[in-house]
């Protein structure tokens, strides 16, 4: 009987490198269409992982509604699909589709308006530091759906300078602001964040003062001054064996002390906030 032998089968390369190129990819990497979410900067991630999975330019238009989702999804399949576009005419009309002048015109208002004061009033329970970073994000997206003129790096250096001005923490940094954007940054990360350090130590050193004001050492008030009093001859007597119910300096360290704003043991004001410590301090003077 002759042996058959069945023919091996590979596996198309393009099949192979699309797979590879599904398996890079997360929802956040894909273009959906809706605002804010800049075309241009997903073309960016879709070239970088064709490159990584060995898919050539002539090859992009099968690969390209591996990059989409949502509306940006619906539109290709709605009108470019199966019809033999080429890569570049299918991106040239999701531009015209998506990246339309009245958005352009929100994003170039935004920009003009964002400011670290906004922000910081968006952000009430955020640090300084945190705002500060939201608006370089703000600024870097929005950025991206300017004309390419406000792409140039000192346009975003001077965009920053003028959202951070009144804000008395970046005013170290705005005095003599660095040449490029990334500097500029850097100086006021550094100022905000010096000005947030010396806050939080004069909140410390305030709660040391509260804590002065109530946790004075008891004072010797026996008559003559440490313990001892005259007898009628006029010899020094020991007052502390012949008061009634004297009780030794140091007896003092043996009672157990308790915080003044909240009245508990093994507890320190400094736990406190300031407002706390000030509202027990005007208790304690009416």
């Amino acid at each position: 009987i002759p042996l058959t032998t069945e023919p091996v089968t590979t596996a198309n390369p393009l099949t192979r490198q699309l797979t590879d190129l599904v398996k890079l990819y997360d929802k956040d990497m894909r273009f959906s269409g809706e605002l804010y979410d800049m075309m241009s900067v997903k073309l960016r991630i879709f070239f970088d992982n064709c490159s990584m999975v060995g898919l050539q330019p002539d090859q992009y238009h099968k690969a390209l509604p591996i990059m989409l989702r949502e509306r940006a999804s619906k539109f290709y399949y709605t009108h470019f699909a199966g019809k033999g576009y080429t890569f570049d005419t299918m991106v040239h009309q999701f531009r015209v589709h998506f990246e339309t002048e009245e958005n352009r015109q929100l994003y170039m208002s935004e920009w003009r308006e964002t400011t670290l004061r906004r922000v910081i009033t968006k952000n009430p329970t955020k640090t300084r530091l945190e705002c500060l970073q939201l608006l370089f994000d703000k600024l870097q997206t929005l950025l991206q759906g300017l004309s390419d003129i406000y792409s140039v790096d000192i346009n975003m250096r001077d965009q920053v300078i003028s959202a951070c001005r009144g804000i008395p923490e970046c005013n170290m940094a705005l005095y003599n602001p660095a040449s490029t954007y990334e500097g500029v940054c850097a100086q006021l990360r550094s100022a905000i964040g010096t000005a947030e350090r010396s806050q939080e130590v004069q909140q410390f050193h305030a709660g040391d003062d509260g804590d002065d004001q109530f946790d004075h050492n008891w004072t010797d008030r026996t008559y003559g001054g440490r313990g001892r009093t005259y007898h009628r001859g006029g010899s020094h007597g020991n007052f502390r064996g012949n008061c009634k119910g004297y009780q030794p300096r140091n007896s003092r360290d043996q009672r157990q002390k308790k915080c003044y704003v909240c009245e508990k043991p093994n507890c320190w004001s400094t736990r406190h906030s300031l407002d706390e410590r000030k509202e027990a301090y005007n208790k304690f003077r009416q």
